[in-house]
């Protein structure tokens, strides 16, 4: 199967332009193309489909790598640098497990970019934004797949414990950071976590914040049933547990049997996910992608005092917990509680929830 993958990107680079991958529909031109020969190899060979992806992918690198070599091991950027694009939405589009192979694809796009925006701008600001910032139009149909994408090679990157070389002006030194630390160059070069807080987006920065709880209960083995043991209100539970469907069992339950569109295959990650055969998603040909909205309403919604609170606590903390932070973030909390506040009742009181022992 390498050697069908190896004829399929020479074949095909040989007849698009330098520039010929630079718009997005171009690129899944060739990613349909490419869907298909994974699914035949897949069938003719008997073997799983995220199997013949990953070699799909090694075999995009391969070909970015050998062109990379030739020119004194500079990227030539243009379809020789997007081609690792081609490989990034396959490892989503087919559910690559093999945390290797995408953790080697994250590194060969750092290496040319220095930075991972094509995956975190669109998560944080919304499929349109990157054609305004960076100009270029994210691979990704909406805000919600972007977030579920984001959170998918973060969990390969942290498996893998990916870290990477910054250089860092404070320090005047390159320091080694983490996948989700790395810097967005067009933002001022500021973490994502920074860009969520200053972007008013509480919902992202909790998603971005629920990863160290993640790790930690990986860590020890309690992924995923020791979500619900955790002593925190429902929602926050929620935003940990990533892997669960937006509206929640308990509404799933009172619903009545409906069949479900096709794009809510991808509600849910890991490996039981449905992945579309193809990239052209279900209803493209009434809307327009570069020019549709999106409606999807990824988290609930957080409250004022909550927002300031996780405000005083980022501002404060510096990157570490400490009894500083924790007593500005409960300081800026009750600071901005509604005048009716019952101080009797919580404000997001959950009957089914134990109240934290003193």
């Amino acid at each position: 199967m390498d050697y069908i993958f190896e004829c399929f990107f020479d074949d095909t680079f040989d007849q698009i332009t330098r520039n010929g991958l630079q718009d997005r529909q171009s690129r899944r031109d060739v990613l349909d193309h490419l869907s298909a020969i994974i699914k035949g190899c897949s069938e003719g060979q008997d073997t799983q489909t995220e199997e013949v992806a990953a070699i799909a992918v090694l075999a995009a690198m391969r070909f970015h790598r050998l062109a990379k070599e030739q020119n004194g091991k500079v990227c030539l950027m243009g379809k020789y640098h997007n081609i690792l694009y081609i490989g990034l939405r396959t490892c989503w589009d087919w559910g690559v497990r093999d945390s290797e192979v995408v953790v080697q694809l994250l590194e060969a796009i750092y290496e040319c970019e220095k930075t991972f925006e094509r995956i975190f701008l669109g998560a944080l600001f919304g499929p349109h934004a990157p054609h305004f910032i960076a100009g270029w139009r994210s691979d990704f149909q909406d805000q919600h797949e972007n977030v579920r994408a984001m959170v998918y090679f973060l969990k390969h990157a942290t498996r893998e414990k990916l870290t990477l070389p910054v250089w860092i002006p404070r320090f005047e030194q390159e320091r080694q950071l983490r996948f989700i630390d790395v810097p967005i160059e067009s933002c001022g070069k500021s973490s994502p976590l920074r860009i969520a807080l200053q972007a008013n987006a509480p919902e992202m920065l909790l998603i971005l914040l629920s990863c160290t709880i993640r790790d930690i209960l990986r860590q020890h083995h309690q992924l995923p049933n020791g979500i619900d043991t955790l002593r925190l209100p429902k929602r926050l539970q929620r935003y940990i547990d990533l892997t669960e469907e937006l509206e929640g069992p308990a509404v799933e339950s009172e619903k009545p049997d409906v069949p479900k569109p096709a794009s809510a295959a991808r509600a849910k990650l890991g490996s039981d996910m449905p992945r579309l055969e193809t990239i052209s998603s279900v209803g493209e040909e009434d809307e327009s992608e570069d020019e549709s909205e999106n409606h999807v309403q990824l988290l609930e919604a957080v409250t004022d005092a909550e927002k300031a609170a996780v405000a005083a606590f980022v501002a404060t903390s510096d990157g570490a917990i400490t009894p500083e932070a924790k007593k500005a973030a409960m300081a800026a909390y009750m600071a901005n509680l509604p005048p009716d506040y019952d101080p009797e009742l919580p404000p997001d009181f959950d009957p089914d929830f134990p109240p934290l022992s003193s």
